[in-house]
């Protein structure tokens, strides 16, 4: 009779063979996920980053926006409708200071100033809305003392007293 004992063997060393490929392969397709998993963990920085950018940069042209408007508005005299678009737009400048782009500190710094500008020309606009029904309910002043009023809104001292600040 044949002697087989060296098939036992033999399967023994191809076993051994066949866990050795397959821990080598294993180990190839591990390192490839990982690297997939850190190109994917980039890209979706990146996209993050172009996201936050192109919202940062929509944020800035609603405020742009609603200057704009505050401009026309003052240049018509239509002070009440001001006051609420003011609010808007130092929550429009806070939210831009918040998410501002961190490779810019001065911007930072710019828009924390322009916020406090802007609540300062508010309180000046709501002071002098609020002197003109005064002087509207009271007496009437003559056009040549409604021109001094240093509250008055149509009194150039008072925009420069908004911007100085």
């Amino acid at each position: 009779m044949p002697d087989f004992s060296w098939w036992g063997s033999l399967t023994s060393i191809a076993g051994i063979f066949v866990s050795f490929f397959g821990l080598a392969w294993a180990i190839r397709r591990a390192g490839k996920a990982q690297s997939t998993e850190l190109a994917a963990a980039t890209a979706a920085t990146e996209a993050r980053s172009e996201i936050t950018d192109v919202l940062y940069f929509r944020e800035l042209e609603r405020a742009i926006g609603i200057i704009e408007r505050l401009k026309s508005w003052h240049r018509d005299s239509k002070w009440d409708l001001t006051i609420e678009q003011y609010s808007i737009l130092r929550a429009a400048l806070a939210s831009l200071n918040e998410h501002h782009l961190p490779n810019n500190p001065k911007l930072g710094e710019s828009l924390q100033s322009a916020i406090v500008q802007v609540r300062v020309i508010e309180e000046l606009v709501e002071k002098a809305i609020l002197g003109s029904v005064n002087n509207q309910s009271g007496h009437r002043k003559n056009k040549f003392s409604a021109n001094q009023d240093p509250n008055s809104i149509t009194d150039r001292s008072f925009w420069g007293k908004a911007i100085a600040v």
